[in-house]
């Protein structure tokens, strides 16, 4: 295990009631990411209990994923206090129903990571996961940066991940809520990462 590669990068976890997202938080916090879990204040309080147990913790942001105006807001405020993820990381299973997707167009983080459903035989699952490079392995490499063909795939744990790049932000926004209410467009800042690190993230397993 090559540890801390992703000190440094903040990442946003949601789908926090899915099994999956304990390991995902535990393996990011292992590799020494600035790890924050975003939903409903059940899940974020139960979130906490379960980390307790392992002397872990997150920062909790509370907020009610299926309200358009909540999202919006808490969107304004992160981005207020220069406080925009690197990399969003969804560990539900809804698809292209993840409430978690309206926030991301409103977030704009570099790089998107989206649960992969599993529903195969559990060998060619494996073949698939040995096949597919680890978050850590990703960004240590600066692989997103290549001028290969494009990484889909990354694996947290033992969990794979399907990839989008975001940063789309006003355009993006626009297509989820064409209505005159939506937040307005300003310049979305995120801190730096450390230097001899991309600026915004990438993607991979971490163990």
């Amino acid at each position: 295990m090559h540890s801390n590669r992703l000190a440094g990068l903040k990442l946003m976890v949601a789908g926090l009631s899915a099994l999956a997202s304990r390991q995902v938080i535990c393996s990011l916090l292992a590799a020494g990411a600035d790890v924050a879990c975003v939903g409903g204040e059940a899940d974020t309080a139960q979130l906490q209990r379960d980390l307790g147990l392992y002397g872990l913790t997150v920062r909790p942001l509370p907020v009610d994923l299926e309200s358009l105006s909540e999202v919006r807001l808490f969107a304004a405020n992160l981005q207020a206090r220069n406080d925009l993820p690197h990399i969003m990381v969804c560990c539900c299973a809804g698809g292209k129903q993840c409430p978690s997707t309206v926030l991301s167009a409103y977030l704009s983080p570099p790089l998107f990571l989206h649960l992969i459903s599993r529903d195969g035989r559990p060998v060619i699952e494996r073949l698939f996961d040995l096949a597919t490079r680890d978050l850590q392995s990703i960004i240590g490499r600066r692989l997103i940066f290549s001028t290969g063909a494009p990484i889909r795939r990354a694996m947290i744990g033992r969990n794979a991940f399907a990839i989008e790049r975001r940063g789309q932000g006003r355009s993006a926004i626009r297509r989820l809520n064409p209505g005159p209410g939506r937040l307005s467009h300003h310049r979305r800042s995120r801190a730096a990462a450390p230097a001899g690190r991309p600026p915004h993230g990438d993607h991979g397993r971490v163990q």
